[in-house]
């Protein structure tokens, strides 16, 4: 009997966020390029991929201030990197007839932004809510949210 994988991801230019599901379980959290991500879940036929989706984001997301053209001029071309990330990937995904799902941006457990208690009470809820007590960061815990969440319905 196989099992049921999800696979959470939160695109980025330098390595996408990824956590690994098995049957509702956290298994895996790591850091990838697209062609990692392609190469190790290929073959599995019992997979499903749950990404953020960064097609529909915008400077104005990033971007609060609107004071500082420099940084908002940073911030803008970052998110297009992003998104052309996100896209070269749903476009293997599709290459290889690989099953997505892509959900709202959100920020939940990623806690890089706030302040540190803020930062601190959205790690605590990853690992209540995982029970993950490895490793994580902003862009792995982000990449187990969107897995969670696909992998509760």
């Amino acid at each position: 009997m196989n099992k049921k994988t999800v696979v959470g991801i939160d695109p980025s230019t330098n390595g996408h966020g990824v956590a690994e599901y098995q049957d509702g379980k956290l298994v895996h959290l790591s850091k990838m390029r697209r062609n990692e991500i392609i190469e190790k879940y290929r073959f599995n036929s019992d997979v499903i991929f749950s990404i953020e989706e960064l097609r529909t984001a915008s400077h104005l997301d990033a971007s609060k201030s609107g004071f500082n053209k420099k940084v908002d001029m940073k911030k803008m071309f970052n998110i297009g990197m992003c998104k052309q990330a996100m896209v070269e990937l749903v476009q293997d995904l599709e290459h290889y007839n690989m099953p997505y799902i892509t959900h709202k941006r959100c920020s939940t457990w990623k806690g890089d932004r706030g302040s540190e208690s803020r930062k601190e009470s959205d790690k605590k809820q990853f690992a209540m809510a995982t029970g993950w007590d490895g490793r994580s960061n902003a862009d792995t815990r982000s990449a187990a949210y969107f897995g969670f969440i696909q992998s509760r319905r």
